[in-house]
C-alpha cells in the first residue's frame, strides 16, 4: 500500500516511476494470486482486510481508480470473541466521541459499574487525552500490560476492551509501548468522527485494487515490474542506481 501509494502520487506529478516487486503480484499482504484447483482457479488471499473510514490517505488513493468506492461493501460488525467471556461487540455505535465511547461502555457485557468505581481513573486519564509528543514522553518506556494493570480492570474487561487493540497489531501487551496502545485508542475510537466502521472490497485484491491502480500508474507514464527482486541501491553522481536480481 504504501509503496504503490508513493508511486501513484510521484506519476501524478510527472515523475517517471518504476515500481519494482519482487513477488509475482502486487500487493504484500494485501496481495491476491490464482492457485489451480480441481474445479478451476481460484484467487488466494493473506486473509480478510477491511479499511476503516478514518484511512483518508488510503482512501485518496483508491478514489484514484473508483471515485466513489462503490467497490467498497461495508461490513456490519467489530465482534470480538473469546471462549471465556461473551462476544464483545464495537460496531454500530455512534460516530462521534465521547459518545462511542459512552455507548460502549453502557452496553459492554464486559465492564460492569461496580468495575468502573473500583477502576483507577486518575491512571486512565492518558487513554483519554492522547498528545502526538506528551504520550510517549510519558508512557513510551512502560508497556501496554503496565497500563492496564494500574487500571485496576477485572480480566474480562481488560482483555475484550483493551487487549484486543495490541492483538489487531500482532503484539502481546506485555513487549508493546503503552504510548502506542494510547494511540491506538485514540486513533481507532476517539481521534476520529468515523466510529469503527469499515468497508471491505466485494472482489479480490486484484480484481478490485491492484490491477486498476497499475493501469492508473500507467496512464501516466509509470511501470510495474513483477517478479524482480531489488539487491542494492548504490549512490552516483547522477542519482542511484538500482540492482535487481
Amino acid at each position: 500500500i504504501a509503496g504503490m501509494s508513493a508511486a501513484v502520487v510521484l506519476a501524478e506529478r510527472g515523475v517517471r516511476v518504476t515500481v519494482l516487486e519482487s513477488a509475482p503480484t502486487l500487493g504484500g499482504r494485501l496481495a491476491a494470486w490464482p492457485e489451480q484447483l480441481a474445479d478451476g482457479v481460484q484467487q488466494v488471499e493473506h486473509g480478510f482486510h477491511a479499511f476503516f473510514r478514518q484511512y483518508y490517505n488510503w482512501r485518496s488513493i483508491l478514489r484514484r481508480i473508483d471515485p466513489e468506492l462503490g467497490f467498497l461493501r461495508p461490513v456490519p460488525g467489530y465482534p470480538v470473541l473469546a471462549d471465556r467471556w461473551p462476544t464483545e461487540e464495537f460496531g454500530d455505535l455512534p460516530a462521534v466521541p465521547p459518545l462511542n465511547l459512552l455507548a460502549l461502555l453502557a452496553r459492554s457485557p464486559s465492564i460492569r459499574l461496580p468495575d468502573l468505581r473500583r477502576m483507577d481513573r486518575n491512571a486512565a486519564l492518558p487513554l483519554l487525552s492522547y498528545h502526538p509528543v506528551r504520550t510517549y514522553a510519558a508512557l513510551d518506556d512502560s508497556t501496554a500490560d503496565e497500563l492496564l494493570d494500574s487500571l485496576r480492570l477485572p480480566d474480562r474487561a481488560r482483555a475484550m476492551l483493551f487487549e484486543v487493540f495490541a492483538h489487531s497489531f500482532f503484539n502481546h501487551e506485555s513487549e508493546m509501548s503503552a504510548a502506542e496502545l494510547v494511540a491506538q485508542f485514540h486513533f481507532y475510537l476517539l481521534g476520529n468522527g468515523e466510529g469503527l466502521a469499515f468497508d471491505a472490497p466485494h472482489e479480490d485484491y486484484t480484481a478490485a485494487i491492484w490491477t486498476p491502480l497499475a493501469r492508473h500508474l500507467e496512464r501516466h507514464g509509470g511501470r510495474v515490474l513483477t517478479g524482480t527482486a531489488v539487491t542494492a541501491l548504490h549512490p552516483t553522481d547522477a542519482g542511484w542506481r538500482v540492482l535487481t536480481g
